[in-house]
């Protein structure tokens, strides 16, 4: 929420005004999706910030912070790792044994409806998989020196801020070789290694089915879907699995970008 307060005659707080709902509005204008649609907004567990986007903003995808969720989860259960599902099914099983070390041990997880915090229940709208809000903390301490200032100096120190970094990662995006960014491209590359070991089923078109270990997934080239839900591996398998069988060249590296934009 933003608040504006002042201060009245008899030294007491003068609620001036707040606003929800007209940020969100003003800011999906801006980036023209006035409806959400097409968005992912992350947040932590906001309860007046829900009901407005659950009023509002109904294509929304909304994600919550599943560091903070973690975190206070094992406030309570200590000593019990995280583990990223990316399908359904391995999402449910390690539900299963979570379950096995205390029968209220998935409660308070599953208090937040699992569509805002599990991967394997986020839509596939949004190619970024991520599951928190970091970005906000890095840019806060980013901006933190410009932050006590007064101001018109602090608005116009974070857009010299912002100007200047906008323009080394261009000068720096211009030397890349691919049009694949160095960071995904790493992972991609590390991925392709995992890849080796799937077992593939070519069923004579653009359609697989792939193995790997205890599981096993359907990909589908033509829709650019896979049932593993993961589209960095998924990538990495396309471009340095998939393409060669039978000769069939499915795509190269720049489609790889679909998954990664």
């Amino acid at each position: 929420m933003l608040v504006a307060v002042g201060r009245d005659t008899n030294n007491q707080i003068y609620p001036l005004a707040w606003a929800v709902k007209w940020f969100l509005e003003k800011l999906f204008t801006d980036l023209c999706h006035p409806m959400g649609v097409g968005l992912t907004l992350i947040s932590d567990q906001q309860k007046g910030l829900i009901s407005v986007l659950n009023e509002c903003f109904l294509d929304l995808e909304h994600r919550m912070c599943a560091r903070h969720i973690y975190t206070n989860w094992q406030k309570t259960w200590k000593g019990l790792n995280r583990k990223m599902s990316t399908f359904v099914e391995d999402f449910d099983d390690q539900l299963q044994k979570l379950k096995a070390m205390g029968e209220t041990s998935t409660d308070q997880l599953l208090e937040i409806h699992v569509h805002h915090w599990a991967k394997s229940y986020f839509k596939g709208t949004c190619k970024c998989d991520v599951v928190d809000n970091n970005m906000v903390k890095a840019f806060n301490a980013w901006i933190l020196e410009a932050r006590c200032r007064p101001i018109i100096t602090m608005l116009e120190e974070i857009i010299v801020i912002v100007m200047t970094r906008m323009h080394v990662k261009r000068t720096w995006a211009e030397k890349w070789r691919t049009n694949i960014s160095p960071v995904a491209l790493e992972k991609l590359d590390k991925n392709a290694t995992t890849s080796t070991k799937c077992m593939l089923a070519w069923n004579g078109d653009g359609g697989f089915k792939v193995i790997h270990e205890d599981n096993q997934h359907t990909v589908d080239l033509k829709e650019l879907k896979c049932t593993c839900r993961d589209k960095e591996k998924y990538a990495a398998a396309y471009s340095q699995v998939l393409q060669p069988i039978k000769g069939k060249n499915f795509g190269s590296r720049e489609m790889i970008q679909f998954f990664l934009h």
